[in-house]
């Protein structure tokens, strides 16, 4: 077994945290708050929110008028198929 591998690297991790907790229970109910939320803290400045990705339309580099010419064909061939009935539901 290689002495890197992810197995003794998560045994040490667990074993550290393990004993740092030892160190954090042998403290005051209130200087284990103090510890709890300095942790909280100095995580929440290096957690970063993500920001949000807008969608993009496949019509977003299109003017309005140029989608709504658009769906008005897709309208007219609609109405106009033979294969469809007047309620707009395939035919067998």
């Amino acid at each position: 077994m290689r002495p890197n591998s992810g197995y003794i690297l998560h045994l040490d991790m667990t074993t550290t945290a393990e004993k740092i907790l030892e160190q954090i229970r042998a403290l005051t109910p209130a200087e284990r708050l103090h510890v709890v939320e300095r942790i909280v803290h100095e995580m929440a400045d290096e957690v970063t929110p993500q920001p949000v990705a807008t969608a993009s339309s496949i019509w977003s580099d299109e003017s309005d008028a140029d989608f709504e010419t658009f769906q008005s064909s897709v309208q007219r061939l609609r109405a106009s198929d033979v294969w469809r009935t007047s309620n707009g539901k395939d035919t067998p």
